[in-house]
């Protein structure tokens, strides 16, 4: 199990890439004119923070001040004692206790003379925490709307979020077979069993048995016909896909219905489809509206329509000027 796991190898994301986000957001809080911008990190929300500068709390919760000027500043629930290593595996210099977060942050902003700062994706704040920094002298000024949450994917981030799809079409696709006729939970212990020494740091899998939708194995015996979906992530690059274990002709029509669906964002011939909008990172809101932005990591699952066994196929895509295509 992950349980804090961070790796940062600067030959697979630079420095320069974080230091470029950075700016990024920096650009944002100046048209905003706003001194300072923070980004608040745990285990369901570590997506941002992740992609800013490469840290994730997981079973505890931080808060990322990036100043318009001068060095981020990193305010953590973590023991000091690992201070020394998040300071090894982010570009993260200054690390600072945090608890609520509410007090930390309004003494430097006392200290720089900073009234407000812009807080990326307020709504999405814990209640907790929320409540302290509201009860501040400081003004919350959400920066949402700068479309900030989910920025438009750098060549960095298609390079990590392909590793990740294509470890989980392989493994998927090879390794499938091995449940039929066992139980569905020998079937998931395989796969993360072979996932995670291919390099997956999290995953979160699902199988449909063919009468239900996807959901965690119970123990129940795997027929012919199955499917399974995998979400995976590899270095904090979150994919999904999921695939069918059935005759030839089976997989190939779902196939069909899959890149039919992918030409317009709807669904084919009665099918129902699922759509993942993934560039926040952590998979599990559905997108219900359309059109869809095709600026973001979406993962497309079509699902077999009424009087056929409840198959899922899927696999995460990105925009291009045309329409979608495989990531």
């Amino acid at each position: 199990m992950k349980r804090g796991l961070i790796t940062w190898d600067k030959n697979e994301i630079a420095p320069s890439v974080f230091a470029e986000r950075i700016e990024a957001l920096r650009k944002v809080l100046r048209t905003r004119n706003l001194p300072a911008g923070i980004a608040y990190s745990d285990l369901w929300r570590s997506n941002q923070v992740r992609s800013l500068q490469n840290f994730s709390p997981y079973f505890n919760r931080a808060l990322l001040v990036v100043p318009v000027e001068g060095k981020t500043v990193l305010l953590c629930g973590l023991s000091p004692r690992v201070y020394k290593w998040i300071q090894s595996v982010t570009p993260i210099t200054e690390v600072r206790p945090g608890k609520n977060f509410a007090g930390p942050l309004e003494a430097m902003a006392t200290e720089r003379g900073w009234s407000q700062v812009g807080v990326i994706d307020e709504a999405g704040l814990p209640f907790d925490v929320h409540a302290a920094l509201m009860n501040t002298h400081m003004e919350l000024v959400d920066i949402t709307a700068e479309d900030f949450a989910c920025p438009m994917p750098d060549a960095t981030e298609l390079t990590m979020r392909r590793k990740s799809v294509a470890m989980a079409r392989v493994v998927l696709e090879s390794e499938i077979g091995f449940g039929a006729g066992r139980r569905d939970y020998e079937l998931i212990g395989h796969l993360e069993q072979t996932l995670r020494r291919a390099g997956a740091e999290d995953l979160i899998m699902v199988v449909g048995h063919g009468g239900n939708s996807p959901a965690p194995p119970t123990g129940a015996s795997l027929e012919d016909e199955f499917s399974v979906s995998v979400a995976v992530e590899y270095r904090g690059h979150w994919t999904r896909i999921s695939r069918v274990h059935a005759g030839e002709a089976r997989i190939g029509a779902l196939h069909k219905l899959f890149e039919s669906t992918l030409e317009d964002g709807t669904a084919q011939n009665g099918t129902d489809i699922l759509i993942e909008d993934l560039s926040s990172g952590y998979p599990y809101a559905a997108i219900e509206t359309a059109p869809l932005d095709r600026s973001r990591i979406t993962a497309f699952h079509v699902i077999n329509g009424p009087g056929q066994r409840h198959l899922v196929y899927g696999d995460t895509c990105v925009g291009t000027e045309t329409g979608w295509s495989l990531l």
